[in-house]
């Protein structure tokens, strides 16, 4: 008996302690501390997307504004419209990042760059059809990052990020016979989520209903929010399930030992988004290059799988795979991303790519 008291004053310690030290004010947009934010990440989505989002009278974050379909949110800029060589890029930071380096490499080229928080190669596709600039570039350049693959079985950010929810939406594709099958959540613009978020009405519970019927990582007790949000020992339960519900949903589609699985619908469908924007960028005139990225300690799974077969299909690609070691903890920084070095590689592949082209 006194045992079990000691459990329960010894927890109530640890939750008054944790709340009186690392809690966020009730105004408080975002974590401002490690701790703190240790101690957020078990929150529930809809208790950080409140906070993100904002009232009426105030401004979304910015985690809150990125990735979101159409792109006229992001028009060219005077650099592209006046270069002769125009690039556009899509993918995720680590296009972006490698984007960057191109445009130190040779700041003549116009570059812009189409990206969401670790998105996958189905939000690509939303913004290469979205996009009405891409049909002006001279070269479309696709980054596919291994780790992303799976979120294919997802159509929002907030399933796969949910320690700092993303809130964009996108298709879910699937090949079925093949044909290419698009399946889109009813929201797909970031006004009309701010609006529909912060009205709670029958928009929003039709893209949860959306969710929850075609996201993989969709996750009811990781995205209500509840009075438990209140405790800091659920919390760390909360963010210990979203993480295997994580890795669950991405076992469906990949093995660590065997690789992808290729004959999933949502896999299926990878080659095939590909090979569609090939055909489209031959019709516009334009070339397709594809970036095969490499995640830490992916053993080149991704290489295996695409490499020839695109390359069989005509398309120019180019893999980290031949560049540097992914299974090397030298060749990323801490957050995973590529080392510095890393990037200006492959920009230089990219450069020596696109001129060996003219």
């Amino acid at each position: 008996m006194w045992f079990g008291v000691g459990i329960l004053v010894v927890m109530a310690g640890f939750e008054l302690a944790v709340a009186a030290m690392f809690s966020m004010g009730p105004n408080d947009r975002e974590p401002s501390g490690s701790l703190e934010r240790f101690f957020s990440y078990g929150y529930s989505i809809e208790t950080k997307l409140d906070r993100t989002v904002g009232r009426d009278d105030q401004e979304p974050t910015n985690i809150v504004k990125a990735g979101w379909v159409p792109t006229e949110l992001y028009p060219a800029t005077d650099a592209w419209n006046a270069a002769d060589q125009q690039l556009m890029f899509f993918g995720m930071s680590f296009t972006n990042n490698i984007a960057r380096e191109l445009r130190e490499l040779d700041p003549s080229l116009g570059i812009l760059t189409r990206a969401g928080p670790g998105a996958p190669l189905s939000h690509s596709m939303a913004l290469f059809n979205a996009d009405p600039w891409r049909s002006q570039a001279d070269t479309v350049i696709v980054g596919v990052l291994s780790s992303s693959i799976p979120y294919m079985q997802g159509m929002t950010g907030l399933g796969y990020t949910p320690e700092s929810p993303a809130p964009f939406a996108y298709p879910k594709y699937t090949l079925i016979d093949g044909e290419l099958i698009e399946t889109a959540p009813p929201i797909m613009e970031r006004d009309q989520f701010v609006e529909a978020y912060r009205a709670q009405g029958e928009v929003w519970d039709a893209q949860l209903a959306s969710f929850q019927k075609h996201d993989a990582y969709w996750d009811a007790f990781g995205f209500k929010r509840s009075i438990t949000d209140r405790s800091a020992m659920v919390r760390l339960v909360r963010r210990a399930w979203a993480s295997r519900k994580i890795g669950q949903a991405n076992k469906q589609v990949y093995s660590p030992k065997s690789g992808y699985k290729t004959e999933h619908p949502v896999m299926a469908a990878v080659p095939k988004i590909l090979t569609t924007m090939h055909e489209q960028c031959q019709a516009d005139g334009q070339h397709l290059v594809v970036l095969l990225l490499h995640a830490r300690n992916e053993p080149g799974h991704l290489d295996t799988w695409l490499s020839d077969l695109l390359t069989d299909q005509g398309i120019e690609v180019i893999s980290t795979i031949d560049l540097f070691e992914s299974t090397d903890p030298q060749s990323f920084v801490s957050d995973g991303h590529f080392q510095h070095k890393n990037d200006r590689l492959i920009a230089q592949a990219v450069l020596d790519l696109i001129s060996a082209d003219e």
